[in-house]
């Protein structure tokens, strides 16, 4: 939606988290720091008190940063990541370009492998279809979302 007088102008970053998160806690000085580095405005989003603005925002874990410049929305990341990859999330929101997508971190897509196959291993030894073949579709995942970085 283009801006009008009464909407965003500019580059913005919307930080959805939780204080429970312990990711959010620990991304949150690198998000400060880049955000004051790059001069971005950071709009912090409680999820636990904004259930509704969440799901508007289709924000489905967190900790996620939404980047947007005079209204339009051009990028995530979501998860986990790099110093260096939030500083350059926020420097090409200042700059009013699109991100190309939002990529997943190799914390997550590793975590992904590893419960999956840990899944795989408990539904073996106990015999369980369900588990071993959640397990096969959570390390599934993993592979793809590691192989689409």
């Amino acid at each position: 939606m283009p801006a009008t007088g009464a909407e965003q102008v500019g580059p913005l970053v919307i930080r959805a988290w939780a204080p429970w998160c312990g990711v959010c806690r620990t991304m949150a000085p690198v998000v400060e720091k880049a955000a004051a580095t790059t001069g971005v405005s950071v709009v912090d989003l409680l999820v636990d008190d904004a259930n509704t603005v969440a799901s508007d925002l289709r924000i489905t874990s967190i900790p996620t940063l939404i980047a947007s410049f005079d209204g339009i929305e051009t990028g995530r990341l979501i998860g986990a990541h790099s110093e260096e990859s939030i500083y350059n999330f926020f420097a090409t929101t200042r700059d009013g370009e699109r991100q190309t997508r939002a990529r997943v971190s190799a914390v997550t897509w590793t975590l992904r492998l590893a419960a999956g196959g840990a899944l795989i291993v408990i539904g073996t030894t106990l015999a369980s279809t369900p588990v071993w073949i959640i397990g096969a579709l959570i390390a599934s995942w993993g592979a793809i979302s590691g192989l689409l970085r």
